[in-house]
Formats: structure tokens, C-alpha cells, sequence
């Protein structure tokens, strides 16, 4: 018996497989394709958009973070490449591994 994974479960394509997805969305755009591909398509590039929105919005998260870290340093003045590591590390939730 197969395991089935959950339905939440997103896998990112690679490029070249995200390629290929893409391709075949172009040539069903401009010939014929089954009902059944074109729903396949549309759930293939949902996915793949959704994963990109999540990367996305952990980016955007960390930038924010660094740049309060960016301010407190601005404000706090002249400030050692030691401190601001820490700073960032802490912001980050990272502990000083070396």
C-alpha cells in the first residue's frame, strides 16, 4: 500500500520542470488540450504560486527584521561589526555559533 500524502503538501518544481509546466500552458493556450490537462495545468501553477508567495513573504519578513536592526544601529551611532552581528543574530533568533 502507497502512502498519500497530505493535500497541504506542496512540492516546488525545478526550473526545468516549472520549463516544461509553462510550456505546455503555452501550447494548450494556442492548440487543444484536454479539460483534464488544463485543470491539471491551472493546479500545477496555483501551487507553484502559492510556494513563491510563502518564499516571498519569509523575505520580506527577514528584510524588515534587518532593517529594524539597520535602525537601531543607525541610531545608536558609531557601533562595532560585532554589535551589529549580535544585533542581527537576535533579531534573526540565531545563536553566535563560532
Amino acid at each position: 500500500m502507497s502512502k498519500v500524502e497530505p493535500m497541504d503538501h506542496l512540492t516546488e518544481l525545478s526550473e526545468v520542470d516549472e520549463f516544461c509546466v509553462e510550456n505546455v500552458a503555452e501550447f494548450c493556450l494556442n492548440e487543444s488540450c484536454d479539460l483534464e490537462e488544463y485543470e491539471a495545468l491551472i493546479n500545477q501553477l496555483q501551487d507553484q504560486r502559492d510556494i513563491m508567495m510563502e518564499h516571498v513573504e519569509k523575505l520580506d519578513s527577514l528584510l524588515g527584521r534587518l532593517k529594524g536592526v539597520q535602525s537601531e544601529v543607525d541610531a545608536g551611532g558609531d557601533k562595532s561589526a560585532d554589535d551589529l552581528q549580535s544585533r542581527v543574530n537576535a533579531k534573526l533568533g540565531l545563536e553566535k555559533i563560532w
